[in-house]
């Protein structure tokens, strides 16, 4: 940062620490988790945090009431008609919620990426298999709401992944992965309408307001998929980039500015904090300055050498989880697994996710379950 003409030192500064803070994470998660019961309270721990960000979703989808650390917080347009009270960003937006989050990508990330918790399990019992299924689905309905396509995409082969794992239960797991397909592309519009009259019960939107509102389900608005399925998004994002145009077209525009930069600075990046300004004080035809990709992220900033080391890690801790259950034949390690799949393919979702410290929650995790495994000390759940 110190060579970088594009690092702005105060920025380069906050980045280097955020990823610092991520290390010190990976290592206190290292030490706190040293036995069974220690990993079993951390993944509890983990299930409730996403259990309360789904409450806190719901909340926000059905009173348009933020957190303050929510972009939607301010620029959300309150009006007194109805109608417009579900405005924000120039186009309707019926449902978003970011919880504690600033973004909306951000947000149903780390809500893609904790679901797999909620998988069903051989040893589930009726309830638990209930609140299991309420809850994956929840989620798969707040990504739809959310528009989080990629990361539904991503959930969606998560759950494949895991009934092709989990054999002894595969039937269940094909029902409820059956079911969450019909959701996402057949029931979300209909949920949609319910939700709004129930909206707008809660919010007094006249009658007349609700069918305006309604009108909407059957339009394309660019950022705001109201009840639409992920077949109609793939649909009116190829024809949006074959006319060059569309959050694809702007997204790809992107990746391949962001190799020539990479290109351009001799594979080396350009620094902490770097991508940012370097786009704002350069014309480009993307439009945009943020990365919209994790990888890329790291290869334009950090260069090719700490890209390598970063997706030799990942790798090696994918591929050794993947041995570690089909020798052990545990549940936790399948749930992981899912987790871990998801993620690398949401982490392009977010606009930046350097400054997410729970980026490194699945890292630090499978090391200790590594590390468990091979001390021969730890009865994980069998299948």
């Amino acid at each position: 940062m110190f060579i970088s003409p594009y690092s702005e030192f105060n920025e380069a500064v906050k980045e280097l620490m955020s990823l610092s803070l991520g290390l010190c994470s990976v290592y206190c998660i290292y030490e706190l988790l040293g036995n069974r019961k220690d990993i079993d309270f951390f993944m509890t721990c983990l299930k409730f945090e996403c259990f309360f960000f789904i409450l806190t979703a719901l909340f926000e989808m059905m009173t348009n009431i933020h957190f303050p650390t929510s972009r939607l917080y301010k620029e959300i347009d309150y009006q007194a008609n109805g109608f417009s009270d579900f405005v924000c960003f120039g186009v309707p937006q019926l449902f978003l919620s970011t919880s504690i989050f600033y973004n909306i990508n951000d947000f149903s990330t780390l809500i893609g990426v904790l679901l797999p918790l909620f998988f069903l399990s051989p040893n589930n019992g009726t309830f638990k298999k209930i609140v299991n299924i309420l809850v994956l689905f929840s989620g798969i309905l707040l990504l739809s709401l959310n528009d989080a396509n990629i990361v539904l995409v991503a959930l969606l082969l998560g759950i494949i992944l895991y009934t092709f794992l989990v054999k002894k239960i595969w039937k269940q797991n094909t029902i409820v992965a059956i079911c969450a397909f019909f959701l996402q592309f057949y029931a979300s519009k209909y949920i949609a309408k319910f939700l709004i009259f129930v909206k707008s019960k809660l919010m007094h939107v006249s009658l007349a307001n609700q069918y305006k509102i309604y009108e909407l389900l059957g339009k394309d608005f660019s950022g705001a998929a109201i009840g639409s399925n992920l077949a109609d998004v793939f649909s009116s994002q190829m024809n949006n980039a074959a006319q060059g145009s569309g959050s694809l077209y702007m997204r790809l525009t992107m990746y391949i500015e962001s190799l020539q930069l990479t290109i351009k600075t001799y594979f080396l990046g350009v620094g902490p904090a770097g991508f940012m300004p370097y786009f704002q004080n350069t014309e480009h035809k993307s439009g945009l300055v943020n990365p919209h990709n994790w990888w890329l992220e790291i290869l334009t900033q950090y260069g090719i050498f700490v890209f390598l080391a970063y997706v030799s890690v990942i790798v090696y801790e994918y591929i050794t989880m993947i041995k570690k259950f089909i020798k052990n034949q545990s549940i936790m390690f399948a749930k992981v697994i899912s987790m871990c799949t998801v993620f690398v393919i949401a982490c392009i979702s977010p606009s930046s996710f350097l400054s997410y410290t729970y980026q490194w929650i699945l890292p630090a995790l499978c090391i200790v379950m590594i590390r468990a495994d091979d001390n021969g000390g730890f009865n994980f759940d069998k299948k």
